[in-house]
Order: structure tokens, then sequence, then C-alpha cells
């Protein structure tokens, strides 16, 4: 009972102002470190903004450490630097004529680019918690600019004040009044902001419900009775966009492939990796529209019809046994189309494109009129409140401007990648093909032709990493450009040679008349264990043989498919079939018997003798190689048949995860696969059939 009278005494007495003092002394003795740190952390935010731009943009065409490294700093240091700004400035005594205007740069950064709306697949999944961080930067944000506002106002009058400021009777007063101006700014910033990374999250988390609608539509197609043909696209419904949100009013690929304006011509070939026409990007459109089904679980109606085959093999593939460029360059836009759903904001933008335009044009002018108010000094604190004001220098202001600079560039950036991006030129085809006004307007197709052509980035790293377990463990290397292309076109080649679905190295060794010498190299062992055995051999039968032979051609895809699977088996095992964990520990035990091997040989020891371990299986297998004359050919044919075995899977995830780490030959020959309707191959069993599509764990 005495303790409860003595903390009742206590709260009865008056403040310790002695004490109160002493606890704001270090902001009454220099309140301008307090407005130096916040206009610190602003600068430093905008720079992350700026490099995270720059760096995203790039990221789908590499796998440079330093680029996704710098990617990852710059998207996770800036959220908690903007959350210590904001709440810096709103709750800290000292104030400042610039809080508001710095408020509305951290609230746009907190938005996020284009290039990188998340960071890895699973951020998509988080698009609740992001909400409400980001309506907890708006009520900080709101906090602050009521800074330029009297608070001599009652609760009706701000209600009457904020109808009126907002009223179209005052639009024109935002030019006049620069509290208007920075709330107008504010108020468009949140709404972009909102429209764009929480919508594109919203958009994927629930694209189940916007995947249906195409999946009905595949499966409620009536039967053609003109028949197909895959060249022209005739017949063909695939989906490119839906103009109303109904199966009824949908524009199809056929449409645009017979639209005979002078904008849609179909470009010839070029030697540019990024530049294909615009009708093969609408093209690309609706495969990735037809490719979302997987990752969301859903059957493929079309899975087993002849044109599906017929599709790929008669049409993306049609022309000369060497003409396999415009396929692939098909397939990297569509997954370039992924990977900008998945980690981007272009797909919303492109959904809700006259929008994003009006509020694009908005902010332009909003920002450029509160620069103008800052540079003048016409901002001003008009809050009577007890606070420490510090007033404004020359310098704070020159700050500012080169901070909303940075907004302004960023905002341009952002709009000329939107620009040159595929999601705007399948705006442009849609719209063209459907107007008559735009096909019959020479000075919209010229300017449209030229934005069609124009590109910045590339869609993937365009490379194959390369690894060989007698190599160093931390060696990496890429194949070259021309060793790439090889390999394009040698898969291509054993693709058209398939005589149904590829097999596990066996119709290889038939066609060559090997099958009854080596085809014990390909019974009893697992998946992995069987590809690290013809590895193995490779690797030796290249240590043994000497350059300028004559059959080079056979020895460059051969070796540089083995060295691409064994570095998919050593960095990226969950794209190839089997568990993911079995293939780990089966090149773990290679690596460590390559190791043991090593000292042996150099402490003068003789090789081991054949005790049935994969290492050595392999080195059995290389010496009989030797023996055989056509033993490149073989190989190339065996390791491009292999790599089509190995690409069908139902693990669609880890193909869009890695998308953002540059992208995966494995990943465009899966897509090439699956529009040819082979989604699936029993190698359990051994039998070359397809089974039912079954979504992996996780990929929903």
């Amino acid at each position: 009972m005495a303790t409860m009278e003595r903390q009742l005494q206590r709260q009865d007495q008056p403040i310790n102002m002695t004490a109160a003092l002493e606890a704001l002394s270090p902001l009454l003795n220099n309140p301008r470190r307090t407005v130096i740190l916040a206009e610190a952390f602003t600068s430093g935010v905008m720079a992350l903004l700026l490099l995270q731009l720059i760096l995203g943009s790039y990221r789908r065409q590499t796998s440079s450490v330093w680029v996704q490294a710098g990617t990852w700093a710059t998207y996770t240091l800036s959220f908690p630097a903007i959350a210590y700004t904001l709440g810096l400035m709103q709750s800290s005594p000292v104030k400042h004529v610039m809080y508001p205007v710095w408020a509305v740069s951290l609230l746009l950064a907190a938005g996020c680019t284009n290039a990188v709306k998340v960071y890895e697949l699973g951020d998509n999944k988080q698009w609740i918690r992001s909400f409400f961080n980001y309506y907890q930067y708006t009520i900080y944000s709101a906090m602050i600019c009521w800074l330029l506002y009297p608070t001599s106002l009652n609760a009706k009058e701000y209600l009457y004040f904020a109808f009126k400021m907002f009223a179209p009777s005052t639009y024109f007063k935002v030019v006049k009044n620069p509290a208007v101006a920075v709330s107008s700014l504010t108020l468009a910033v949140v709404i972009t902001a909102f429209m764009g990374r929480e919508l594109a999250c919203l958009m994927v988390e629930r694209g189940y419900f916007c995947v249906r609608r195409v999946a009905k539509f595949m499966n409620n197609l009536p039967a053609n009775d003109d028949g197909f043909d895959p060249v022209s696209m005739r017949g063909y419904k695939y989906p490119v966009h839906f103009r109303i949100c109904t199966e009824a009013n949908v524009i199809t690929i056929d449409q645009i492939w017979q639209c005979e304006g002078r904008l849609l011509l179909r470009s010839g070939s070029t030697t540019d990796h990024c530049c294909i026409g615009l009708k093969d990007v609408c093209l690309a459109y609706a495969m990735y529209q037809l490719l979302k089904r997987r990752y969301y679980g859903m059957a493929c109606a079309e899975e087993h019809l002849d044109e599906t085959r017929d599709f790929v093999f008669k049409g993306l593939l049609h022309g000369t046994d060497d003409d396999y460029e415009t396929a692939f360059r098909i397939v990297e836009v569509e997954l370039g189309f992924c990977h900008d759903y998945f980690f981007t904001k272009h797909a919303i933008i492109f959904e809700l494109e006259t929008g994003f335009f009006i509020l694009f044009v908005l902010r332009i002018m909003l920002i450029l009129v509160v620069a103008y108010f800052v540079w003048l000094n016409s901002l001003s604190v008009k809050t009577p409140t007890p606070i420490i004001e510090v007033y404004s220098r020359r310098a704070d202001a020159i700050i500012t401007v080169l901070v909303l600079v940075t907004v302004l560039l960023i905002e341009l950036l952002q709009a000329t990648f939107y620009m040159a991006s595929d999601w705007c030129k399948v705006s442009v085809a849609c719209r063209y093909v459907t107007g008559s006004w735009y096909q019959g307007n020479a000075f919209f197709e010229k300017l449209m032709g030229y934005l069609s052509r124009f590109t910045i980035f590339r869609h993937w790293k365009n490379t194959i990493d390369q690894y060989s377990v007698f190599s160093n463990p931390n060696a990496a290397h890429m194949a070259a450009e021309s060793d790439l292309q090889a390999m394009k076109l040698a898969i291509v080649r054993s693709l058209r040679s398939c005589d149904g679905l590829p097999t596990n190295g066996e119709g290889s060794l038939r066609r060559n008349g090997v099958f009854a010498d080596f085809s014990w190299a390909l019974q009893g062992q697992a998946q992995a264990e069987i590809m690290l055995v013809w590895h193995i051999a490779t690797e030796h039968v290249n240590a043994k043989s000497e350059n300028g032979e004559a059959t080079e051609l056979h020895r460059q895809v051969a070796v540089c498919l083995s060295r691409y699977c064994a570095y998919l088996m050593d960095s990226a095992p969950e794209l190839l079939p089997g568990y993911f964990g079995d293939t780990k520990s089966a090149m773990c035990d290679v690596k460590e018997d390559v190791s043991k091997v090593s000292r042996s040989r150099r402490h003068g020891s003789q090789d081991p003798e054949d005790d049935g371990s994969i290492l050595m299986t392999g080195v059995k297998l290389g010496k009989q190689l030797d023996g055989s004359v056509d033993r490149w050919k073989v190989l190339a044919d065996f390791w491009t048949e292999k790599i089509l075995y190995i690409a069908p899977s139902d693990n669609v995830k880890a193909h869009m995860e890695g998308l953002a780490n540059g992208g995966e030959l494995l990943t465009h020959v899966w897509v090439l696969l699956t529009h040819a309707g082979i989604h699936k191959i029993n190698r359990e069993e051994g039998r070359n059939t397809t089974m039912p599509s079954q979504p992996s764990q996780g990929s929903v």
C-alpha cells in the first residue's frame, strides 16, 4: 500500500523541466545534425533506387555475382532506410521545411522500380505485409506533409479544406500553392505505387483466376474444319489479349498474323539476337500466356493434339535443317515475358496502360512544379505547434532539387524501358489489329515501326556455364557464343531426328549403329549417375584426342554439352529429373573419388582398379569409346538427345526462379518441348510415354 501511495505521489508531481531539457539538449545544441542525417539518408535512398533500376534491368541477362549481389543489396537496404528516415522526420521535434518533399521522394522509392518488383519469386506471397508497410509509410508521409498546413484549423475545417483542395475548381491552384503541389504529388505517388507493386504481386499470387480464363478459352475452342497452317498461323487460336474480361472478346495469334497492315509485315532474318518481327513478339506473348498454365498447375487441353506438335516442328522449326535461330529467339522473348511477370511491374502496366500513362504525365508535371517551388524557396512551415525549426539554407534547396531530378530521371528511365519493352510492342500490335484508324495512319505506322525495332536489353545471358569433375572445384567457365550456337543447332537436329519422344540416349546409339556396344552404360543406374558416367567418359576421350581432327564440330558439341550437364548437376540440380539431393550426393561422391585418384598419382601410386564406382565406370566407358572411329559423333548425338530427355519436367517454379539469374539453356529447351506437347517423360519405367502433368509442390 505504501509503495502504491508513493507512485501516486510521483505521478502528481510536476514535470521535471531540467530533466526534459537535458534530454533535449543534443537537439537544442545542434538541431541541424538531425536535418543533415535525414538529408543524407534521403539522398542515399535515391542513389540506391537509381542503382537498383540500372542493376535490376541487367539482372536477367547475366549471372554475374556483382550484378546479382548489387541488386539484392539495393533491394534489401532501401526499405529499412526508408522506414528509419520517415520515422526520424515524423517523430523528431526538429522540423525542416524540406521534410515533406523528402518524404514524398522516399514514398516513391518505397514503391520500387519496374526493374525489381520483388527480388525472389517467393516475395510475391508477401504482398499483404508489403501493403501494410507501404500503408505505414503513407501515414508517416501524410503527417509530415501537414507541416505545410496551419494546425489552427479544427477537424471540420480540415475536411472541408481537403475536399476543396482536390476539387476540380482548384486544380490550377497547384501551380500557385506549394502545399497543394506537394500533397497532390504525394497522392499521385501513393496511387501509382499501389497500382504498381502491390497489384503486381497480387496478380502473381491470384493469377490462377486470370490464367483460368486462358485455360477455359483453350478448352472450349471448337473444332477447326479449315485445318491448321503453322507457318502462317492459320487456325491457331492461341489467345494474345483479352480486350474485356471475357472469353468472347479476345485477340488471337491468327488474327495478328493474318493482318495485312504494313506495321505487321514480318521482318526477315537478322543476326541481331534481340530483334525479331512484331508478329513473332506477339507469338511469344501468346506462348507465354499458355505456359503460365503450367505454373498454376493447370492441364493443357492441346497437349496431345497433332497441331500442337506441328506448331513446333513445322512452324517454329520450319525451313532448312540449319534454321534454328527464329525458334530460340521467340522462346527467349517468351521467357522475357515470364521474367517480367514474376519479377517486375511491366505486366500490371500492360493491363492498366492508360491509367499508368495518365499518372506518369501527372507525376512529371507535379515533380517539376515542386522543384520550382523548392528552388524559389517558397515552402514554409506553417504549424504553430512547439517544434525546433531549422531554417533552410541554399544547400538544402540544391540537394532537394537534385533529389527531385533523380526522381524525374528514374521516372523517365522507367517509361523509356517500358516503351522499349516487348510489352509495349504487343500493346501496339493489339491496338493496330483492332483499330482501323491505326492501319490507315502512315505517321503512326512509321513511328510504331521504329519503336518495335528499338530494344535496350537482351532477354537472357546468352551463354552457358561449363564444369568438369576434373577441373578446379572453384573454377567457373563459360562457353563461347560460337559453342552455344553449335549446341543449339545440334539440339534442333536431334529433335527433328527423334521418332517420337526423346530417349535416354538409346535412339542416338541406335542411329549410329553402336547400341549393342554401349547400351550397358545406360542400364540400372539413376539418371544423374548415367550422366556422370558419360561425362567422365567424354572428358577421358577429350584428354586423349588431338586438336584439328576432322570431327572437331562434333567434339565441340559433345564437350560443351557434357560440361553444361555437369554444371547443372553441380549448381542447378533442381532443374534435372529425380531428387536434387541424390544428384548432389552423386556429384560429391565423384568429386571425392577424383580427389583420391589425384592424390594417389602425386604419390606415384597406380590408378585403382575397376571397383564399380561412377568414376571407374566412366573411365571404362571412355576407354571403350577410344576404340571407336566415330566416337565424337556418337558422343555429340548422345548428349544432344540427353539434353532433350532431361528437359521435360513439372518443376516450373525452379525454371522461373532461374530467369532472374540470367536463365539457362535447359529452360529454353524445356519451353520448346512444352509447346510441342512433350511435358513429361516416364523415365522410371524406361518407357517413352508422356504422363499427365502434375504441378510441383510450391508452384502454386
